[in-house]
């Protein structure tokens, strides 16, 4: 926040009224053993049910330091008194908008284009498709997270977005 604030840019701390900050899971909040060497891959690769990786070590390393950094975000309620939040796409944000694991980056921008064709000026079309119970978590915003750290969930296609869309209905 100090550095974003001090780039001069015209914007005082008054000029926040909140955080909102979006994350991908990547799958941090499995157990180890289901993060598979295959030294034949050159990417890695998930799946529902484990992480297939030519880099095994680093990636149970990664998500071990990514999901205690998880953990402490989703219980912090402010930033330099700023109200501050943090909401999940899971396993990634095309898994949940486009039911895309594995994107690649030529793909990840053709569904940016057209998702943004699809719901620029359509903000209820768009509210409704982010309240899906094709992925979304339900539960307060607690229970959403000890949701998505269970098990394989956050490998899987789940999203707790909606409870922001639902608090700023009723704002």
């Amino acid at each position: 926040m100090k550095k974003f604030l001090s780039q001069n840019n015209g914007l005082k701390k008054t000029d926040i009224k909140e955080i909102i900050h979006l994350i991908d899971t990547d799958g941090v909040f499995i157990k180890p053993d289901f993060v598979v060497e295959y030294k034949n891959y050159q990417k890695t690769f998930y799946t529902p049910t484990s992480i297939m990786t030519n880099k095994r070590d680093l990636i149970v390393e990664r998500n071990e330091r990514k999901s205690a950094i998880l953990n402490k975000l989703y219980q912090t309620n402010h930033i330099g008194r700023i109200n501050y939040t943090v909401y999940f796409f899971s396993c990634n944000l095309e898994h949940v908008l486009h039911n895309s694991q594995n994107t690649t980056c030529e793909k990840k921008c053709l569904y940016s284009y057209e998702f943004v064709d699809k719901y620029i000026n359509e903000e209820k079309s768009f509210i409704d498709f982010m309240r899906s119970k094709d992925f979304v978590v339900e539960g307060y915003y607690k229970d959403t997270w000890l949701f998505i750290k269970e098990d394989l969930n956050s490998l899987n296609r789940y999203c707790n977005f909606n409870l922001y869309l639902d608090k700023m209905k009723t704002t």
